[in-house]
């Protein structure tokens, strides 16, 4: 992938702060323990879409802003006091960063989804009606995320395992990859060519993985830093 120009939030977590969470702390002593000692470290950047929502809850209308990942909308949604711009954004060069894959049909589907959860945690009967507007702002936006990979040198390594790091919120994710996995896709891969069948791309597997997830979570917070949790 070349390298690109973009804007990102910007992050709360630095390199050598990434590299402390992934390195030192019971919790890295554990990932050695099971899958090896890190590896290396690397950010990575996620677009996400703006959107403002307007509703009514005990007669008052109220207006919320909240941001979508556009790879596959199974992130969890962040949430701002006003869309980030300006200053709160900076410019990144990067290679690490991952295109949007919704279409905005799909993503207004599943930003409506999120935020009537978030609506009702609020209070469901003081929802007055389950319609919300929403509307796209115009301009997009780069969440940062670090990533820490796991594992052990050598051929006989089985399991490399990534930790995902939200970069803004301070959340971490785990992510695992396994050789005999990669060795079954490939299979799968090489059969559907020889059968002459089109293979899926993996972006349609990541949409479809993300509309499955979507539809099953019902957890939801905020940026700690700008409004109190209503989350990958």
């Amino acid at each position: 992938m070349d390298t690109s120009s973009l804007l990102a939030l910007k992050p709360n977590v630095t390199r050598q702060q990434a590299l402390r969470e992934f390195s030192e702390g019971a919790s890295a002593r554990y990932w050695k323990m099971r899958t090896g000692g890190l590896q290396r470290i690397a950010d990575a950047y996620v677009p996400y879409w703006g959107y403002r929502v307007q509703y009514d809850m005990a007669g008052t209308g109220h207006t919320r802003f909240f941001a979508l990942d556009a790879v596959s909308g199974s992130l969890d949604l962040f949430e701002f006091p006003t869309l980030p711009q300006g200053d709160r954004l900076v410019a990144v060069q990067t290679r690490n960063y991952l295109a949007a894959t919704l279409t905005d049909e799909r993503a207004e589907e599943l930003l409506r989804e999120k935020a009537l959860r978030a609506i009702f945690l609020q209070g469901f009967f003081k929802l007055c009606s389950a319609r919300i507007a929403v509307t796209r702002e115009a301009a997009g936006f780069h969440i940062p995320y670090w990533l820490g990979f796991y594992g052990t040198c050598g051929e006989s390594t089985d399991v490399t395992r990534c930790r995902v790091l939200d970069a803004v919120r301070r959340v971490s994710h785990r992510v695992a990859h396994t050789r005999r996995d990669r060795i079954r896709k490939q299979r799968r891969r090489d059969a559907h060519r020889r059968d002459g069948h089109h293979q899926p791309c993996a972006a349609a597997f990541a949409l479809r993985r993300g509309r499955a997830r979507a539809e099953g979570r019902e957890r939801h917070t905020g940026h700690p830093n700008y409004r109190a949790p209503a989350l990958l």
